[in-house]
């Protein structure tokens, strides 16, 4: 499917912007009656008659996705290489607003749970258990809300793990739901195998995507501005 978009969808679709406006003044530079006044008609120009045509067939203006616009920007990335890369890699850079949350789940399980819990028993406790067994109200809601980062982020990075993913990730474990109450809590434990390799391809996927849109913001500034700009305090080590 790549191959084939890159090879006969990607040229029609870099060319699109540049027919629609040669088809667009043609429109514009037709001189006759009747195609001036359908032109005018079609894009609300002039005063319409409710005697003559219905005003809501004309009236609906499609929505401005990021779908469109990143179309759009096919013709211009080398003017908006930023924008263009942003919009590339939309779902997972959305994603990386729930890295904190990841992180501090990792570390909340790693400070209960360290040299403390086997793999069976990990693959024994469900998620709900664990949550139930949290001694207090607050570490069970910083928990929940950490655990919604991970199921936010899983959602729009999942169809993206197998092009990122440095070590190998099970089928059966892409179409988990986390929102499964019987789902061990093994899934939240990074391990680089079994279910918690889910929290590790994630976090890594996520930190790298992440350093390498500030990497590329970095590369174009210099270009841009000719010298160096501070960009490592925002990196995540």
């Amino acid at each position: 499917e790549n191959c084939f978009n890159v090879a006969y969808i990607q040229p029609i679709l870099e060319k699109l912007d540049c027919c629609i406006q040669d088809a667009t003044k043609q429109l514009l530079e037709d001189n006759t009656k009747e195609q001036d006044h359908l032109y005018y008609t079609v894009y609300e120009k002039v005063a319409i008659s409710p005697n003559t045509i219905l005003l809501h067939l004309w009236s609906y203006c499609p929505r401005i996705t990021l779908d469109h616009l990143y179309q759009i920007l096919q013709t211009q990335r080398k003017d908006f290489p930023i924008l263009h890369e942003l919009l590339k890699e939309e779902p997972i850079l959305r994603a990386t607003q729930y890295l904190p949350g990841i992180v501090k789940l990792q570390h909340q399980l790693y400070e209960l749970y360290h040299r403390k819990l086997d793999l069976a028993e990990a693959n024994r406790i469900t998620i709900t258990e664990f949550l139930e067994n949290l001694e207090s109200d607050s570490k069970r809601e910083e928990f929940q809300c950490n655990l919604q980062c991970v199921k936010s982020a899983w959602e729009l990075v999942k169809n993206r793990i197998y092009e990122f993913a440095q070590v190998h990730v099970p089928a059966e474990y892409l179409s988990v739901s986390w929102d499964d109450e019987s789902l061990p809590l093994a899934y939240l434990i990074p391990t680089v195998t079994g279910p918690g390799v889910c929290t590790v391809v994630l976090l890594d996927l996520l930190v790298t995507a992440h350093n390498g849109f500030l990497k590329k913001c970095q590369n174009e500034l210099r270009k841009k501005h000719k010298k160096e700009n501070a960009w490592g305090e925002y990196k995540v080590p």
